[in-house]
């Protein structure tokens, strides 16, 4: 786990850390986003749901959760 220290009040490494961290979740998520690229199709997110098994279909609850 990596450790970043930064400070608010003086913008001290902030934009350091939020590429960083967005890097690593990038890198992270690598798989479902070159699938996501080389796709032409519409993008389902109900079928991301249910592949990840977020989705709990036998719930009869219509309201979602957020994918991310």
């Amino acid at each position: 786990m990596d450790f970043f220290e930064t400070s608010a009040f003086t913008n001290h490494n902030i934009t350091e850390t939020f590429t960083r961290l967005a890097e690593q979740v990038l890198a992270a998520n690598k798989k479902d986003l070159d699938l996501l690229r080389m796709s032409n199709d519409e993008l389902n997110l109900a079928a991301l749901e249910e592949e990840e098994g977020l989705c709990d279909s036998t719930a009869g609850d219509e309201r979602k959760g957020c994918w991310c």
